[in-house]
């Protein structure tokens, strides 16, 4: 007693203010309180207070002190006060009064003081669940009201976690050593309210505090006092059930009232509260502090009776929070189903165990009763994001109190606010569908950790369940959540003994399960499928994975196809194991050839359709990567039936598994100063170098006859319908490979390749893909039969002769690109039909298409001998290509008929001499009629024909050509015609009657000046007569026709740019422009041709006669405003006319006559500083006119001294050298 007054003195004794200075320190009052609460329940047992006479009125003062110090405000010392009333209340408190409201009564057991309390009790629990408890003003001190209300006050209104605790424990050790029913439901209440709260120790104190109410606890008021009891879990945990089987309330509770028995009002409350408010309430906190109270019960209680009449609904209670967000929830629920399976009978045990089963394999999920109100957190905070600012913002401002907000949706109303802002109601069932499979995953870790517990206390009872169990736990072994693979592997390590005999003997189930889920809509199911698939396939023969060969593969193309980036993480684990997996199975030196027929019959075709056709860059690196390993290690005889195949889908893969960007390179290559040529070249370059290019050059090694039979069927297909640059290249190339490993294989089938072959190169477009089908046609050329060379030697001519057909010109270039390549690649079968191929050759020298002619004239070089000796050979077969092409209605082809005919004559005119009738009579036939585009080839043509082959060109009929020429002459209009029909005739009067060297037969001519200029010479025919009036009438027009001309022009020129714009005017100017350049062309033309009938006259008369018309020509063409070249052409008419004046004998003072007035001209083109050509032609005019004049002249000695000038001082030396010569010639 004297150490209790001391304890009490120190603790605030006398109602001090606790805390104050004159108790010392805080530690003395803090331990004085701890002390002083010990002693008191000491004081206040029975045993000792018999035994030593403890008096009554100590342990209430003890408690006035204890209830003074808990309403201080320091949360320590309200605790520790509040701990020391739990002491007391433990041994059972003493009566103390009634607040006034109670104290009314005379205390009995009345029926008016039942009521009382009954009222009080009422109003107290209304006021406690209202949210609220009484302040200590409505309690008196000193009363049982006041304590209970100092108990409420610091579990409710303290936020320190501890001083809480300590206070929970106390209510719940005054309500275990007895208290009114009142006070009983008050303190309840008051425990209820710390429901909210997130300390797992609080928590934790509550539900033991719980148990002491609840009664049956196996710890007595003496033990707990002064025993080692800490706490009712490490309690529990020290003592088994056997050591205490004679101390549950069914063995002693008769005649032993040492143990706190409860009452049924506080069971039934706290039940109630447990089960229908808080375990299934919307908060989550409120349902974790149930399943820790709830707990708390079957652990400390759990042999009570009335606890094991209710194990179905505490099964199923811990059954519905299996799947609670929150993990802790989780953890408790699923300890508490592995205690009610050991409370449980034979048949509650059977059921649980099902139901845990059900709850694991996902089939039979819990359902949760649990309320949705505005602010029940449907997912974790963070979960779902929103990245619209608005829609973020409005949602800050929607969240509820305690929501962290930040543009993540979590609670209900957060939900449905979200969803009516976006106009989509619906998809709040969306949500909840989310918000239920992530309980149903929860679900499935609870009841991990709860059959963890349960599986090595079932023992056979699991028996049944293997079969079905062990898949499921072998895939969750590799479940995404750590803690669910942790709880896996408890049941794992508890339930299979021998883990490698357990997955041998189950396999077929583990595969199925395995294979089932990696098509799951579940992505942890996924994702554990392929890892654990990839795991279980590690190793195995074949004949335990033939049957799943197919969906294995199916299983890992998807797999790594898959939305989330952690299911193909996984996935890619998987196709590491199917890819080492088939590729050893394949192998002929690793496995029997049965078996690996077998397994290139299941994965190829998925391989080759899935794979290689995905549009995945993953699935077809993976897929193209196991065909080619299969292609590389594979038996002949096991690959062969499948090689077919295999190339179609290669081919098909060099376009599909093509980087995309290429073809938008493809697309813009112009704009970037990239040739489609080079870009073509370099797509190809890259397809030959791809793993499809290595694969198929793998497959040439296992072709055979047999394979040969239906692989060239199916290159055909891809060569006719095969999409892509690199796939139709691919292909063409592909035959020419294998021509050059397996040419034997390829000569029974040359025909056909041959026409795939032409039949894709003459319609294909791509310069690449033709040139790569030209060359495997001429690659199959060197190894087919001499019927088939010949036949496509027989085609290659039919297409470029085909002069007249639509397609002409795409047959062309294919007939010229064959010949080239069987030149290059097949010489040998070229030279058999040489007769077929060097006509075209020469012929096709003369192509209008520059690559055509090249390639032509390539065959040309490489295969003729010699040019004479060669033309010789197939002169006829090249002149009747030549005509064919000649007589042809495309102009085009004309044209080229006649390039060739002339360059017959060019290249060797003796071969040809005695064809020169025939193929001027075809040139000349073609020149009448209109005027066609490229006509004026013609004209070169013939003067080629007849420069080259003279003798027989006269023998033919000269005057016809000239004839025909001067008539085109003057029937066209057109300049640029008339122009080459005037060079062409100068050309030919130069050929048929060249000029004569020395005096003809007389002065006045004769037939001994004739153009053959020898004794057998043929008789000289003179043109003069019948060629100048054409050239007068082009260079001299009649005066008046001319003024006229000038005058029409004038007016006409004045009409047209009449109210024009500056624009019209430049561009009518620039067109008369263009017309008087093709008028001078036209000109000089005509003036050469001039010059050549003045050489070449042969009749003095005619010459005289004309002149002096000539001079005026030459003179006019002579003019400063003229061109140069028209005045150098006029002064070659000049020294022609004096030359052939000289040579026919003409009359000097008639030469003298038209030579003299020319002088002056001559002279100012010899003195013109800016064109040296035109000084040194006027240097020779001059000196043939002084060789004309008589020696005794003025004009000839002005003539001569002009010449010396220029001799000597002209400053150009091939001026002065011109000036000497002609000065020589004149003096000589």
């Amino acid at each position: 007693v004297a150490e209790l007054d001391r304890l009490l003195a120190v603790a605030g004794k006398d109602g001090v203010k606790a805390g104050s200075e004159v108790h010392g320190r805080f530690e003395d009052q803090d331990g004085a309180l701890r002390a002083a609460g010990y002693v008191a329940a000491a004081g206040n047992s029975e045993p000792l207070r018999l035994r030593r006479g403890f008096p009554p009125g100590k342990v209430i003062e003890a408690l006035d002190v204890f209830v003074a110090v808990s309403g201080c405000r320091n949360p320590t010392l309200a605790g520790t006060a509040a701990e020391a009333i739990g002491h007391v209340g433990m041994t059972g408190l003493p009566d103390l009064p009634r607040s006034a409201p109670a104290a009314e009564g005379d205390g009995d057991e009345s029926a008016g003081d039942r009521s009382a309390g009954d009222e009080n009790a009422a109003t107290a629990t209304a006021t406690a669940r209202s949210g609220g408890l009484p302040d200590d003003g409505d309690a008196a001190a000193g009363t049982m009201d006041l304590l209970v209300r100092r108990l409420a006050r610091v579990m409710t209104k303290i936020s320190d976690p501890g001083a809480q605790q300590r206070a929970a424990r106390a209510a719940g050790h005054v309500i275990a050593g007895g208290c009114a029913p009142t006070d009983a439901d008050f303190l309840v209440d008051a425990l209820f309210k710390l429901a909210g709260t997130k300390s797992e120790e609080t928590r934790i104190a509550v539900g033991e505090a719980l148990c002491f109410a609840f009664g049956g606890v196996g710890v007595t008021a003496e033990g707990a006092l002064f025993g080692s009891f800490v706490s009712l879990a490490e309690f529990t945990e020290k003592t088994s059930v056997e050591s205490r089987a004679d101390l549950t309330p069914e063995a002693g509770s008769a005649g032993d009232k040492r143990f706190f028995a409860g009452t049924d009002a506080v069971r039934d409350k706290i039940l109630d509260a447990i089960f229908q408010r808080y375990l299934y309430s919307s908060r989550s906190e409120e349902r974790c502090a149930a399943c820790a109270w709830l707990l708390a019960l079957v652990l400390h209680t759990r042999r009570h009776p009335r606890l094991l009449s209710m194990l179905s609904e505490i099964q199923e209670a811990f059954g519905s929070l299996l799947g609670d967000q929150n993990e802790l929830t989780q953890e408790m629920a699923s300890r508490g189903v592995s205690v009610v399976y050991e409370l449980g009978t034979e048949e509650q045990r059977k059921e649980l165990l099902g139901s845990l089963m059900g709850v694991l394999s996902g089939e039979s999920q819990r359902k949760r009763r649990v309320k949705l109100d505005d602010d029940t957190q449907v997912f974790q905070e963070g979960t779902i994001k929103i990245d619209d600012k608005e829609l973020a913002k409005k949602g800050d401002g929607d969240a509820p109190a305690g929501s962290t907000g930040g543009g993540s949706l979590s609670t209900y109303k957060e939900l449905c606010s979200i969803v009516t802002d976006i106009g989509q109601p619906d998809l709040i069932y969306k949500f909840m569908d989310l918000a239920n499979y992530q309980a149903m995953l929860n679900s499935s870790k609870g009841a991990a950790y709860g059959f963890a517990g349960i599986a090595k206390r079932a023992g056979d009872a699991l028996a049944p369940h293997l079969a079905k169990l062990l898949p499921k736990l072998y895939r969750m072994q590799h479940d995404p959540s750590p803690n669910m693979r942790e709880a896996v592997k408890g049941i794992w390590q508890a339930v299979v003994d021998d883990p490698k005999g357990a997955v041998e003997a189950h396999f077929s189930a583990v595969m199925e399960e395995l294979l089932s889920e990696c098509g799951s809509r579940m992505w942890r199911a996924r994702q554990s499928s392929a890892s654990a698939l990839a795991e279980l396939l590690s190793g195995r023969r074949f004949a335990e994975v033939e049957p799943y060969l197919e969906r294995v593969w199916e299983a890992s193309l998807r797999s790594i196809d898959d939305i989330k980036e952690t299911v193909r993480e996984a996935g890619k684990t998987l196709c590491r194991a199917s890819r080492g997996l088939t590729v050893r199975l394949c192998d002929s030196h690793h496995s029997s050839p049965a078996e690996t027929r077998a397994t290139i019959e299941k994965t190829l075709p998925m391989l080759l359709n899935k794979g290689l056709n995905s549009t995945v860059r993953e699935v077809q690196a993976l897929a193209m990567d196991v065909v080619m390993n299969v292609a590389k290690h594979a038996g002949s005889a096991e690959l062969g039936p499948h090689i077919p195949t295999m190339v179609t889908c290669l081919l098909e893969a060099l376009s599909s598994m093509e980087d995309s960007r290429l073809n938008y390179i493809e697309q813009h290559a112009p704009a970037i100063g990239l040739s489609q040529e080079r870009l073509e070249h370099a797509r190809l370059q890259s397809a030959k170098a791809s793993p499809m290019g290595e694969t198929l050059d793998l497959l040439m090694n296992h072709v055979d006859d047999e394979v040969m039979k239906e692989l060239v069927p199916a290159v055909g297909g891809v060569l006719r319908s095969g999409v892509g640059l690199n796939t139709r290249a691919g292909a063409a190339r592909f035959l020419s490979r294998l021509c050059l490993r397996r040419g034997s294989l390829v000569r029974p089938h040359a025909g056909k390749l041959f026409k795939s072959l032409l039949s894709a190169a003459e319609t294909d477009k791509s310069a690449s893909v033709f040139a790569a089908m030209v060359s495997a046609v001429a690659a199959v050329a060197r190894h087919a039969t001499e019927a088939r060379v010949n036949q496509l030697v027989e085609d290659v001519a039919a297409a470029y002769e085909s002069v007249d057909d639509d397609n002409h010109e795409r047959r062309a270039t294919l007939a010229a690109a064959l010949a080239l390549e069987l030149s290059r690649n097949a010489s040998d079968a070229l030279c058999d039909h040489a007769t077929k191929i060097l006509p075209l050759a020469f012929v096709g020298r003369f192509d209008a298409d520059d690559k055509r002619r090249k390639k032509w004239e390539e065959v040309w070089e490489e295969n003729s001998s010699g040019a004479s000796s060669t033309v010789r050979l197939y002169l006829d077969e090249i002149l009747a290509s030549s005509l064919a092409r000649l007589s042809s209605s495309q102009y085009q082809i004309k044209r080229q008929g006649a390039s060739a005919l002339a360059g017959l004559a060019v290249d060797a005119p003796d071969v040809v001499a005695g064809k020169a009738p025939t193929m001027l009579t075809a040139l000349t036939k073609e020149l009448p009629g209109r005027v066609w585009e490229g006509k004026e080839s013609l004209f070169p043509a013939v003067a080629d024909v007849v420069e080259k082959c003279p003798a027989a060109a006269s023998t033919f009929g000269g005057g016809e050509v000239v004839k025909t020429l001067v008539a085109e002459c003057a029937a066209r209009k057109k300049s640029s015609y008339r122009e080459a029909a005037l060079r062409a005739l100068d050309r030919s009067l130069a050929a048929l009657a060249p000029p004569t060297v020395g005096p003809g037969g007389g002065p006045g001519g004769g037939p001994g000046g004739g153009a053959g200029g020898g004794a057998g010479a043929a008789e000289s025919v003179d043109f003069f007569p019948a060629v100048f009036p054409l050239v007068r009438d082009t260079l001299d027009p009649p005066s008046s026709d001319s003024a006229d001309a000038s005058m029409n022009d004038a007016e006409n020129l004045d009409r047209s740019t009449a109210g024009a714009t500056s624009r019209e005017m430049e561009e009518e100017a620039h067109r008369r422009a263009s017309e008087a350049k093709a008028g001078g062309a036209v000109a000089e033309s005509a003036l050469g041709c001039l010059a050549t009938l003045c050489a070449g006259a042969t009749a003095r008369g005619s010459m005289d006669e004309v002149a002096s018309v000539v001079a005026r020509i030459a003179s006019a063409a002579m003019a400063p405003a003229h061109p140069w070249t028209r005045r150098a052409a006029g002064l070659r008419v000049v020294a022609a006319l004096a030359r052939r004046s000289a040579t026919l004998g003409s009359e000097p003072r008639m030469v003298e006559g038209w030579l003299v007035p020319l002088g002056d001209a001559m002279r100012e083109c010899a003195g013109d500083p800016r064109v040296s050509q035109l000084r040194c032609v006027a240097a020779e005019a001059m000196g043939a006119s002084a060789s004309a004049l008589a020696s005794g002249s003025v004009a000839r000695a002005a003539l001569v001294k002009t010449l010396e000038e220029m001799r000597d001082g002209d400053r150009a030396a091939d001026v002065r050298g011109a000036a000497h010569r002609s000065l020589t010639d004149a003096l000589s």
